[in-house]
C-alpha cells in the first residue's frame, strides 16, 4: 500500500464529527447535561484552526523542485526556440 501525507483538515474534521456524535448520544441518553447552543461556534472555531494549521504546514513543507531542460548543444542539436541562427 502506498504511503501518503497526513491530511490535517480531514483528520480534524473527522475527529470533530465523531466527537459531536458522542456528545449528542450522551445528551440523548441523559448522561450529561450540556448547553448545545455553543456547538456551532465551537465547530467553526475548530475548523478555522484546522484550516490555519493546514496552510502553515503547507507553507513550511518542501516546495516543488524547479524543472530542468536538457539541451543537446554538444552534439550539434537544433534548438527551435533560438532565433539567432
Amino acid at each position: 500500500m502506498k504511503r501518503h501525507d497526513l491530511d490535517l483538515l480531514s483528520l480534524v474534521s473527522g475527529v470533530l464529527f465523531a466527537g459531536l456524535g458522542v456528545v449528542f448520544a450522551l445528551k440523548a441518553t441523559g448522561t450529561i447535561s450540556l448547553d448545545l447552543g455553543i456547538v456551532p461556534a465551537l465547530v467553526f472555531i475548530v475548523i478555522g484552526l484546522a484550516v490555519c494549521a493546514s496552510v502553515v504546514t503547507a507553507m513550511l513543507g518542501p516546495g516543488p523542485e524547479p524543472a530542468t531542460v536538457a539541451r543537446d548543444d554538444a552534439a550539434g542539436g537544433h534548438d527551435p526556440e533560438r532565433t539567432d541562427s
